[in-house]
C-alpha cells in the first residue's frame, strides 16, 4: 500500500473506533466550561477541545481557553455541582 492509502485507512479506522454520539464533544466542552468557570472568568468563546485517536490507539485530548481573570478560590475545597 502507498502511504496515502495507509493514512486514509488509518483515518477511517480511527473514526470507527471513536463512534461517539453526535453531541459528545459539545457535552464535554460544556462540562469543561462549567468546571473552569469555578476558577476563572473565561472569555466568551469558552474552552476549545481537540479529541483524536493517537498512533498507539489511545485518545489525545487537548483543551485550550483564554481566561480574562482568575477568581479567588476558598482554601477549603467544596464539591463542584
Amino acid at each position: 500500500m502507498r502511504k496515502k492509502e495507509v493514512t486514509r485507512l488509518k483515518n477511517i479506522l480511527s473514526r470507527d473506533k471513536m463512534m461517539l454520539p453526535e453531541n459528545y464533544k459539545a457535552l464535554l466542552v460544556n462540562d469543561i466550561n462549567k468546571l473552569l468557570s469555578h476558577y476563572m472568568e473565561l472569555s466568551p468563546s469558552g474552552a476549545r477541545l481537540k479529541l483524536r485517536i493517537s498512533d498507539d490507539g489511545g485518545y489525545e485530548i487537548g483543551i485550550s481557553c483564554i481566561a480574562e481573570r482568575l477568581k479567588d478560590v476558598p482554601t477549603v475545597l467544596a464539591p463542584i455541582e
